[in-house]
Protein backbone atom coordinates (compact mmCIF):
# COMPACT_ATOMS: atom_id res chain seq x y z
CA UNK A 1 0.00 0.00 0.00
CA UNK A 2 1.74 3.45 -1.22
CA UNK A 3 1.74 5.64 1.62
CA UNK A 4 0.91 3.44 4.54
CA UNK A 5 3.25 3.82 7.62
CA UNK A 6 5.36 0.78 8.19
CA UNK A 7 5.21 -1.09 11.38
CA UNK A 8 7.52 -0.34 14.17
CA UNK A 9 10.42 -3.17 14.49
CA UNK A 10 10.04 -4.96 17.13
CA UNK A 11 13.33 -4.15 18.69
CA UNK A 12 15.75 -0.85 18.51
CA UNK A 13 19.46 -0.35 18.32
CA UNK A 14 21.58 2.57 19.35
CA UNK A 15 25.03 3.62 19.85
CA UNK A 16 25.88 4.96 23.33
CA UNK A 17 29.09 6.73 24.75
CA UNK A 18 29.87 7.12 28.05
CA UNK A 19 33.19 9.04 28.25
CA UNK A 20 34.83 11.02 31.44
CA UNK A 21 35.87 13.48 29.52
CA UNK A 22 35.81 15.03 26.80
CA UNK A 23 32.62 16.90 24.88
CA UNK A 24 29.80 15.50 23.42
CA UNK A 25 30.69 17.84 20.43
CA UNK A 26 33.77 16.39 19.83
CA UNK A 27 32.82 13.06 19.85
CA UNK A 28 30.22 14.31 17.05
CA UNK A 29 32.74 15.82 15.03
CA UNK A 30 34.89 12.34 15.34
CA UNK A 31 32.32 10.84 14.87
CA UNK A 32 30.62 12.94 11.76
CA UNK A 33 27.42 11.43 12.89
CA UNK A 34 24.29 13.64 15.02
CA UNK A 35 23.38 12.38 18.50
CA UNK A 36 19.96 11.75 19.44
CA UNK A 37 20.41 12.84 23.09
CA UNK A 38 24.01 14.18 24.46
CA UNK A 39 25.16 15.75 28.06
CA UNK A 40 28.52 17.04 28.75
CA UNK A 41 30.42 16.01 32.16
CA UNK A 42 30.01 18.64 34.73
CA UNK A 43 26.67 19.71 33.47
CA UNK A 44 23.86 20.46 35.48
CA UNK A 45 21.52 17.32 35.85
CA UNK A 46 18.06 17.50 34.30
CA UNK A 47 14.93 15.44 33.56
CA UNK A 48 13.82 14.80 30.17
CA UNK A 49 11.33 17.55 30.39
CA UNK A 50 13.97 20.44 31.45
CA UNK A 51 13.33 20.25 34.86
CA UNK A 52 16.41 20.64 37.10
CA UNK A 53 17.82 17.84 38.80
CA UNK A 54 20.58 17.96 41.91
CA UNK A 55 23.68 17.31 40.90
CA UNK A 56 26.18 17.22 37.65
CA UNK A 57 26.44 15.08 35.08
CA UNK A 58 29.66 12.58 35.94
CA UNK A 59 30.35 12.09 32.60
CA UNK A 60 29.78 12.90 28.84
CA UNK A 61 26.97 11.08 27.44
CA UNK A 62 26.10 10.54 23.53
CA UNK A 63 23.62 8.44 21.89
CA UNK A 64 22.24 7.85 18.55
CA UNK A 65 19.49 5.32 17.64
CA UNK A 66 19.97 3.60 14.56
CA UNK A 67 16.64 3.02 12.04
CA UNK A 68 16.45 -0.80 11.73
CA UNK A 69 15.77 -0.05 7.82
CA UNK A 70 15.67 -3.07 5.95
CA UNK A 71 17.61 -4.95 8.62
CA UNK A 72 15.20 -7.74 9.87
CA UNK A 73 17.58 -8.41 13.21
CA UNK A 74 19.75 -6.40 15.67
CA UNK A 75 22.58 -7.91 14.45
CA UNK A 76 22.19 -6.87 11.16
CA UNK A 77 21.83 -2.79 11.92
CA UNK A 78 25.26 -3.41 14.21
CA UNK A 79 26.91 -4.81 11.47
CA UNK A 80 25.51 -2.18 8.90
CA UNK A 81 26.90 0.79 11.33
CA UNK A 82 30.14 -1.05 12.43
CA UNK A 83 30.82 -1.01 8.75
CA UNK A 84 29.62 2.04 8.18
CA UNK A 85 31.61 3.88 11.15
CA UNK A 86 34.72 1.87 9.51
CA UNK A 87 36.44 5.49 8.53
CA UNK A 88 36.31 6.19 12.41
CA UNK A 89 37.29 3.18 13.83
CA UNK A 90 40.34 4.76 15.19
CA UNK A 91 38.41 7.54 16.55
CA UNK A 92 36.35 5.05 18.54
CA UNK A 93 39.48 2.89 19.60
CA UNK A 94 40.92 6.27 21.01
CA UNK A 95 38.27 7.12 23.42
CA UNK A 96 37.68 3.59 24.33
CA UNK A 97 41.52 3.27 25.34
CA UNK A 98 40.89 6.67 26.92
CA UNK A 99 38.65 5.56 29.69
CA UNK A 100 35.06 5.53 27.30
CA UNK A 101 32.02 2.88 27.07
CA UNK A 102 30.84 2.65 24.11
CA UNK A 103 27.97 0.10 23.51
CA UNK A 104 25.70 -0.67 20.62
CA UNK A 105 22.94 -1.45 22.66
CA UNK A 106 20.12 -3.49 21.98
CA UNK A 107 16.00 -3.58 22.94
CA UNK A 108 13.42 -5.58 22.36
CA UNK A 109 9.94 -6.96 23.35
CA UNK A 110 10.27 -10.37 23.96
CA UNK A 111 6.86 -11.04 23.02
CA UNK A 112 7.08 -9.48 19.40
CA UNK A 113 10.46 -11.14 18.79
CA UNK A 114 12.27 -14.28 18.82
CA UNK A 115 15.87 -13.67 18.79
CA UNK A 116 18.79 -13.44 16.79
CA UNK A 117 22.69 -14.39 17.18
CA UNK A 118 26.01 -12.76 17.23
CA UNK A 119 28.38 -13.93 15.20
CA UNK A 120 31.65 -14.54 16.51
CA UNK A 121 32.69 -11.87 13.32
CA UNK A 122 30.36 -9.51 14.11
CA UNK A 123 31.35 -9.50 17.77
CA UNK A 124 35.30 -9.61 16.77
CA UNK A 125 34.38 -6.39 14.64
CA UNK A 126 32.39 -4.69 17.41
CA UNK A 127 35.86 -5.17 19.97
CA UNK A 128 38.07 -4.43 17.68
CA UNK A 129 36.46 -0.99 17.71
CA UNK A 130 36.45 -1.11 21.29
CA UNK A 131 32.77 -1.12 22.32
CA UNK A 132 30.49 -3.82 23.44
CA UNK A 133 27.13 -5.47 22.95
CA UNK A 134 24.06 -4.30 25.50
CA UNK A 135 21.50 -6.22 25.58
CA UNK A 136 17.75 -5.26 27.39
CA UNK A 137 14.52 -7.58 26.89
CA UNK A 138 11.23 -6.31 27.61
CA UNK A 139 8.79 -9.62 28.43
Amino acid sequence: MKGAARAQAPFMVSLQIHDPARSADDITRGLGVQPDVSWNVGAPRSRPDGTPMSGKHQATYWGKTFEAGKHPLPSAVIAHWVRQLGPRHAFLRKLSERGAKISFYVTWSAGAFGGDEFAPDLLQEVAAVGAGVAIEVFA
